[in-house]
Protein backbone atom coordinates (compact mmCIF):
# COMPACT_ATOMS: atom_id res chain seq x y z
CA UNK A 1 0.00 0.00 0.00
CA UNK A 2 2.46 2.33 0.75
CA UNK A 3 4.59 1.89 -2.44
CA UNK A 4 1.74 2.16 -4.26
CA UNK A 5 1.03 6.02 -2.23
CA UNK A 6 4.50 6.28 -3.34
CA UNK A 7 3.98 5.91 -6.65
CA UNK A 8 0.95 7.42 -7.03
CA UNK A 9 2.25 10.69 -5.24
CA UNK A 10 0.14 9.39 -2.40
CA UNK A 11 1.86 10.93 1.36
CA UNK A 12 1.94 7.80 3.84
CA UNK A 13 -0.35 7.27 6.22
CA UNK A 14 0.65 9.00 9.90
CA UNK A 15 0.99 5.34 11.49
CA UNK A 16 3.46 3.75 9.20
CA UNK A 17 7.03 4.21 10.24
CA UNK A 18 10.35 1.54 10.32
CA UNK A 19 12.28 1.03 13.57
CA UNK A 20 13.70 3.34 15.03
CA UNK A 21 17.30 3.21 16.35
CA UNK A 22 16.46 2.51 19.83
CA UNK A 23 13.95 -0.29 18.85
CA UNK A 24 17.17 -2.06 16.72
CA UNK A 25 19.44 -1.49 19.82
CA UNK A 26 16.95 -3.45 21.98
CA UNK A 27 16.47 -6.04 19.43
CA UNK A 28 20.09 -6.54 19.36
CA UNK A 29 20.89 -6.76 22.89
CA UNK A 30 18.04 -9.26 23.54
CA UNK A 31 19.20 -11.21 20.72
CA UNK A 32 22.89 -11.14 22.36
CA UNK A 33 21.49 -12.05 25.15
CA UNK A 34 19.99 -15.10 23.79
CA UNK A 35 23.25 -15.87 22.09
CA UNK A 36 25.17 -15.24 25.21
CA UNK A 37 22.78 -17.59 26.55
CA UNK A 38 23.51 -20.28 24.16
CA UNK A 39 26.99 -20.37 24.33
CA UNK A 40 27.00 -20.68 27.85
CA UNK A 41 25.08 -23.98 27.45
CA UNK A 42 27.12 -24.91 24.77
CA UNK A 43 30.09 -24.32 25.85
CA UNK A 44 29.65 -26.22 29.38
CA UNK A 45 28.32 -29.19 27.80
CA UNK A 46 31.05 -29.53 25.74
CA UNK A 47 33.46 -29.02 28.82
CA UNK A 48 31.47 -31.40 30.23
CA UNK A 49 31.86 -34.11 27.40
CA UNK A 50 35.65 -33.80 27.26
CA UNK A 51 36.03 -34.11 31.22
CA UNK A 52 33.71 -37.16 30.99
CA UNK A 53 35.84 -38.75 27.94
CA UNK A 54 38.97 -38.16 30.24
CA UNK A 55 37.37 -39.78 33.07
CA UNK A 56 36.13 -42.92 30.79
CA UNK A 57 39.88 -42.78 29.02
CA UNK A 58 41.37 -42.76 32.58
CA UNK A 59 39.41 -45.61 33.95
CA UNK A 60 40.18 -47.69 30.69
CA UNK A 61 43.83 -47.03 31.19
CA UNK A 62 43.82 -47.94 34.83
CA UNK A 63 41.98 -51.56 33.67
CA UNK A 64 43.77 -52.19 31.09
CA UNK A 65 47.34 -52.00 33.10
CA UNK A 66 45.63 -54.30 35.96
CA UNK A 67 44.69 -56.67 33.07
CA UNK A 68 47.97 -56.33 31.20
CA UNK A 69 49.81 -56.91 34.15
CA UNK A 70 47.38 -59.92 36.12
CA UNK A 71 47.50 -61.82 32.25
CA UNK A 72 51.41 -61.52 32.28
CA UNK A 73 52.02 -62.14 35.79
CA UNK A 74 49.40 -65.34 35.93
CA UNK A 75 51.50 -67.20 33.26
CA UNK A 76 54.83 -66.76 35.06
CA UNK A 77 57.16 -69.48 35.34
CA UNK A 78 55.86 -71.54 32.62
CA UNK A 79 57.97 -73.27 31.20
CA UNK A 80 56.16 -75.91 29.12
CA UNK A 81 57.28 -79.39 30.42
CA UNK A 82 59.97 -77.97 31.94
CA UNK A 83 60.00 -77.84 36.02
CA UNK A 84 62.04 -74.55 37.08
CA UNK A 85 62.11 -75.91 41.12
CA UNK A 86 64.75 -78.52 40.47
CA UNK A 87 67.08 -75.50 39.38
CA UNK A 88 70.06 -74.18 41.70
CA UNK A 89 68.85 -71.11 43.13
CA UNK A 90 71.54 -68.10 42.48
CA UNK A 91 73.52 -66.85 44.86
CA UNK A 92 72.42 -63.83 45.06
CA UNK A 93 69.51 -62.03 42.84
CA UNK A 94 70.48 -61.97 39.15
CA UNK A 95 70.26 -58.39 37.30
CA UNK A 96 67.01 -57.66 35.44
CA UNK A 97 68.86 -56.04 32.34
CA UNK A 98 71.50 -58.70 32.15
CA UNK A 99 71.87 -61.01 29.29
CA UNK A 100 74.97 -62.67 30.74
CA UNK A 101 73.11 -65.29 32.36
CA UNK A 102 69.84 -65.80 31.12
CA UNK A 103 69.81 -69.23 33.09
CA UNK A 104 70.11 -68.05 36.77
CA UNK A 105 66.93 -66.79 36.19
CA UNK A 106 64.68 -69.63 35.47
CA UNK A 107 64.92 -70.36 39.43
CA UNK A 108 63.14 -66.69 39.89
CA UNK A 109 60.31 -66.57 37.29
CA UNK A 110 59.09 -63.25 39.46
CA UNK A 111 61.62 -60.98 40.83
CA UNK A 112 60.99 -56.97 41.78
CA UNK A 113 62.92 -53.90 43.00
CA UNK A 114 61.37 -51.56 45.74
CA UNK A 115 61.19 -47.42 44.81
CA UNK A 116 63.30 -48.16 42.41
CA UNK A 117 65.75 -44.80 40.81
CA UNK A 118 67.15 -44.84 38.14
CA UNK A 119 70.66 -45.03 39.38
CA UNK A 120 69.30 -48.90 41.12
CA UNK A 121 71.74 -51.49 40.25
CA UNK A 122 70.29 -54.43 37.48
CA UNK A 123 68.01 -51.96 35.82
CA UNK A 124 70.26 -49.58 34.21
CA UNK A 125 68.38 -51.19 30.70
CA UNK A 126 64.86 -48.87 31.96
CA UNK A 127 65.17 -45.19 30.41
CA UNK A 128 63.08 -42.45 32.10
CA UNK A 129 62.35 -44.91 35.08
CA UNK A 130 60.01 -42.68 37.67
CA UNK A 131 61.85 -42.44 40.90
CA UNK A 132 60.29 -44.47 43.45
CA UNK A 133 57.91 -46.62 41.77
CA UNK A 134 58.16 -50.30 41.72
CA UNK A 135 59.46 -52.45 38.81
CA UNK A 136 58.68 -55.98 38.68
CA UNK A 137 59.97 -59.20 36.24
CA UNK A 138 58.55 -61.57 34.71
CA UNK A 139 59.67 -64.74 33.63
CA UNK A 140 58.49 -67.18 30.81
CA UNK A 141 58.32 -68.92 27.67
CA UNK A 142 55.90 -68.21 25.07
CA UNK A 143 52.73 -70.40 24.99
CA UNK A 144 52.58 -71.12 21.33
CA UNK A 145 55.62 -73.34 19.22
CA UNK A 146 57.69 -70.93 17.55
CA UNK A 147 57.98 -71.39 14.14
CA UNK A 148 59.76 -70.38 10.57
CA UNK A 149 57.74 -69.04 8.58
CA UNK A 150 55.86 -67.72 11.64
CA UNK A 151 52.22 -68.71 11.78
CA UNK A 152 49.66 -65.38 12.58
CA UNK A 153 49.32 -65.67 16.44
CA UNK A 154 52.63 -66.88 17.62
CA UNK A 155 56.79 -66.01 17.07
CA UNK A 156 58.53 -66.13 14.31
CA UNK A 157 62.00 -68.49 14.84
CA UNK A 158 64.62 -66.60 13.45
CA UNK A 159 68.63 -66.86 14.92
CA UNK A 160 69.62 -64.33 16.77
CA UNK A 161 66.33 -62.52 16.99
CA UNK A 162 65.20 -63.93 20.17
CA UNK A 163 66.26 -65.66 22.60
CA UNK A 164 64.65 -69.89 22.74
CA UNK A 165 63.90 -72.57 25.14
CA UNK A 166 63.71 -75.32 24.32
CA UNK A 167 63.23 -78.80 26.89
CA UNK A 168 63.16 -82.31 26.84
CA UNK A 169 64.04 -84.99 28.76
CA UNK A 170 66.21 -86.36 26.49
CA UNK A 171 69.57 -86.45 25.68
CA UNK A 172 70.56 -85.62 22.14
CA UNK A 173 69.88 -87.75 19.23
CA UNK A 174 68.57 -90.57 21.48
CA UNK A 175 68.57 -91.78 24.77
CA UNK A 176 67.29 -94.41 27.04
CA UNK A 177 65.88 -93.81 30.49
CA UNK A 178 64.89 -89.77 31.42
CA UNK A 179 67.45 -87.64 33.18
CA UNK A 180 67.59 -87.52 36.86
CA UNK A 181 67.36 -84.14 38.62
CA UNK A 182 70.67 -83.80 38.71
CA UNK A 183 71.10 -83.51 35.32
CA UNK A 184 68.72 -80.39 34.84
CA UNK A 185 71.34 -78.40 32.87
CA UNK A 186 70.69 -80.96 29.48
CA UNK A 187 66.67 -80.84 29.92
CA UNK A 188 66.77 -77.52 28.15
CA UNK A 189 68.58 -75.72 25.84
CA UNK A 190 67.97 -71.39 26.30
CA UNK A 191 69.68 -69.76 23.23
CA UNK A 192 69.50 -66.96 20.42
CA UNK A 193 71.44 -69.50 18.41
CA UNK A 194 68.58 -71.37 16.83
CA UNK A 195 71.19 -74.32 15.64
CA UNK A 196 71.91 -75.21 19.35
CA UNK A 197 68.65 -76.03 19.64
CA UNK A 198 68.66 -79.90 19.85
CA UNK A 199 66.53 -81.49 22.16
CA UNK A 200 64.17 -84.16 20.92
CA UNK A 201 60.89 -85.14 21.14
CA UNK A 202 59.90 -88.06 23.81
CA UNK A 203 57.37 -90.75 22.90
CA UNK A 204 55.38 -92.56 26.01
CA UNK A 205 53.80 -95.57 25.59
CA UNK A 206 52.72 -98.65 27.76
CA UNK A 207 55.93 -99.83 28.28
CA UNK A 208 57.51 -96.26 29.46
CA UNK A 209 59.23 -93.29 27.43
CA UNK A 210 61.80 -93.24 25.02
CA UNK A 211 63.36 -90.39 23.33
CA UNK A 212 63.88 -90.03 19.07
CA UNK A 213 65.89 -88.67 16.91
CA UNK A 214 63.40 -87.85 14.49
CA UNK A 215 61.55 -84.66 15.46
CA UNK A 216 63.48 -81.85 17.45
CA UNK A 217 61.10 -80.98 20.62
CA UNK A 218 59.35 -77.78 20.68
CA UNK A 219 60.66 -74.22 20.37
CA UNK A 220 59.17 -71.37 22.32
CA UNK A 221 60.44 -67.90 22.68
CA UNK A 222 61.87 -67.01 25.73
CA UNK A 223 60.30 -63.75 27.48
CA UNK A 224 61.80 -61.44 30.34
CA UNK A 225 59.32 -58.88 30.71
CA UNK A 226 60.28 -55.87 33.08
CA UNK A 227 57.50 -53.95 33.67
CA UNK A 228 58.01 -50.24 34.79
CA UNK A 229 56.41 -46.65 35.02
CA UNK A 230 58.17 -43.99 32.63
CA UNK A 231 58.07 -40.42 33.20
CA UNK A 232 57.42 -39.63 29.76
CA UNK A 233 55.12 -40.91 26.61
CA UNK A 234 56.99 -40.02 24.31
CA UNK A 235 59.88 -37.84 24.34
CA UNK A 236 59.04 -34.79 26.99
CA UNK A 237 55.21 -34.62 26.84
CA UNK A 238 55.31 -35.37 30.51
CA UNK A 239 52.67 -38.42 30.54
CA UNK A 240 53.95 -41.49 32.75
CA UNK A 241 53.31 -44.45 31.08
CA UNK A 242 53.09 -48.08 32.06
CA UNK A 243 56.01 -49.32 30.09
CA UNK A 244 57.69 -53.37 29.15
CA UNK A 245 61.02 -53.97 28.36
CA UNK A 246 61.15 -57.33 26.24
CA UNK A 247 64.02 -59.40 25.51
CA UNK A 248 65.24 -59.52 22.24
CA UNK A 249 68.04 -61.21 20.43
CA UNK A 250 70.25 -57.93 20.96
CA UNK A 251 69.18 -56.64 24.50
CA UNK A 252 66.19 -55.00 25.76
CA UNK A 253 63.43 -53.27 23.64
CA UNK A 254 61.02 -50.37 25.68
CA UNK A 255 57.57 -50.70 24.38
CA UNK A 256 54.94 -48.31 25.62
CA UNK A 257 52.03 -49.84 27.26
CA UNK A 258 49.57 -47.62 29.09
CA UNK A 259 49.61 -43.94 29.34
CA UNK A 260 48.60 -41.86 32.29
CA UNK A 261 49.98 -44.72 34.90
CA UNK A 262 51.52 -42.73 37.17
CA UNK A 263 52.43 -45.20 40.41
CA UNK A 264 53.15 -49.15 40.47
CA UNK A 265 53.57 -51.02 44.15
CA UNK A 266 53.37 -54.97 44.23
CA UNK A 267 52.67 -57.27 47.30
CA UNK A 268 54.08 -60.51 47.26
CA UNK A 269 52.60 -63.51 48.58
CA UNK A 270 55.07 -66.36 49.94
CA UNK A 271 54.29 -69.64 50.86
CA UNK A 272 56.57 -70.58 53.49
CA UNK A 273 55.24 -74.22 54.03
CA UNK A 274 54.83 -75.56 50.70
CA UNK A 275 50.63 -75.96 50.18
CA UNK A 276 50.98 -73.72 47.17
CA UNK A 277 48.99 -70.98 49.24
CA UNK A 278 50.70 -67.32 50.63
CA UNK A 279 51.04 -67.35 54.20
CA UNK A 280 51.71 -63.66 54.47
CA UNK A 281 52.64 -60.58 52.18
CA UNK A 282 55.43 -58.31 52.00
CA UNK A 283 56.80 -55.53 50.07
CA UNK A 284 60.33 -56.65 49.58
CA UNK A 285 60.77 -60.46 49.98
CA UNK A 286 64.54 -60.40 51.67
CA UNK A 287 66.31 -63.39 49.91
CA UNK A 288 66.45 -65.73 46.93
CA UNK A 289 64.72 -68.02 49.01
CA UNK A 290 61.93 -65.73 49.60
CA UNK A 291 61.28 -64.78 46.00
CA UNK A 292 60.78 -68.82 45.03
CA UNK A 293 58.48 -69.08 47.54
CA UNK A 294 56.17 -65.83 45.80
CA UNK A 295 53.26 -67.70 44.80
CA UNK A 296 50.70 -64.67 44.42
CA UNK A 297 51.46 -60.73 43.88
CA UNK A 298 49.07 -57.72 44.59
CA UNK A 299 49.13 -55.11 41.89
CA UNK A 300 48.25 -51.58 42.66
CA UNK A 301 48.48 -48.79 40.14
CA UNK A 302 47.64 -45.28 40.48
CA UNK A 303 46.11 -44.22 36.78
CA UNK A 304 45.67 -40.56 36.06
CA UNK A 305 44.00 -38.56 33.39
CA UNK A 306 46.47 -37.63 30.43
CA UNK A 307 44.83 -33.91 30.28
CA UNK A 308 44.31 -31.56 33.40
CA UNK A 309 40.49 -30.67 34.17
CA UNK A 310 39.62 -26.45 34.38
CA UNK A 311 38.94 -25.68 37.58
CA UNK A 312 39.65 -29.25 39.33
CA UNK A 313 42.13 -29.28 42.58
CA UNK A 314 43.03 -32.68 43.89
CA UNK A 315 42.51 -32.98 47.31
CA UNK A 316 42.33 -36.54 48.00
CA UNK A 317 45.10 -38.94 49.05
CA UNK A 318 45.48 -42.58 47.54
CA UNK A 319 46.29 -45.61 49.21
CA UNK A 320 48.24 -48.40 47.09
CA UNK A 321 49.78 -51.15 49.39
CA UNK A 322 50.26 -51.05 52.74
CA UNK A 323 53.29 -49.00 52.59
CA UNK A 324 52.34 -46.50 50.59
CA UNK A 325 49.92 -43.43 50.50
CA UNK A 326 50.21 -40.45 48.02
CA UNK A 327 48.87 -37.18 48.43
CA UNK A 328 48.89 -34.86 45.89
CA UNK A 329 48.79 -31.75 47.80
CA UNK A 330 51.81 -32.20 49.67
CA UNK A 331 54.16 -34.01 47.38
CA UNK A 332 55.45 -31.75 44.23
CA UNK A 333 55.96 -34.83 42.43
CA UNK A 334 52.13 -35.08 41.65
CA UNK A 335 50.51 -32.28 40.31
CA UNK A 336 46.68 -31.46 41.78
CA UNK A 337 45.50 -30.23 38.31
CA UNK A 338 44.10 -34.11 37.06
CA UNK A 339 42.19 -36.44 38.58
CA UNK A 340 43.16 -39.96 39.86
CA UNK A 341 42.30 -43.19 40.91
CA UNK A 342 43.67 -46.58 42.13
CA UNK A 343 43.08 -50.07 40.32
CA UNK A 344 44.41 -52.98 42.48
CA UNK A 345 44.37 -57.08 41.78
CA UNK A 346 45.45 -60.23 43.33
CA UNK A 347 46.93 -61.89 40.91
CA UNK A 348 47.88 -66.05 41.49
CA UNK A 349 50.99 -67.36 40.38
CA UNK A 350 49.19 -70.12 38.86
CA UNK A 351 52.23 -72.21 37.47
CA UNK A 352 54.21 -71.58 40.42
CA UNK A 353 51.42 -72.73 43.37
CA UNK A 354 50.26 -75.27 41.44
CA UNK A 355 53.49 -77.40 41.31
CA UNK A 356 54.17 -76.80 45.44
CA UNK A 357 50.65 -77.93 45.79
CA UNK A 358 51.46 -81.11 44.11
Amino acid sequence: MRLKRIMTGCAPLSGERGFTLIELMIAIGLSLMILAGLLTVFVSNSNTRKEIERTTRQIENGRYGTDLLSNNLAHAAFFAEFDPRIVSAPGTLPEACSTADLDAGLALPIQGYRNAKSNTVGLDCLADLKEDTDVVVVRRVSTCVAQSPPATSCDELAKDKFYYFQTSLCTPPEGGAELANSDYKEWYRLSSDTSKLDRHVRTCMDTGCVCTSRALADIRRYHVHIYFVAKNSVGTDGVPTLKRAELTGSGFTIVPLVEGIENLKLEYGIDSNGDGMPESYTTTPATVDDWRNVTSAKVYLLARSTERSVGYTDTKTYTLDSATTIDPASDSNYDQRYRRQVFSTTVKLANIAGRRGI
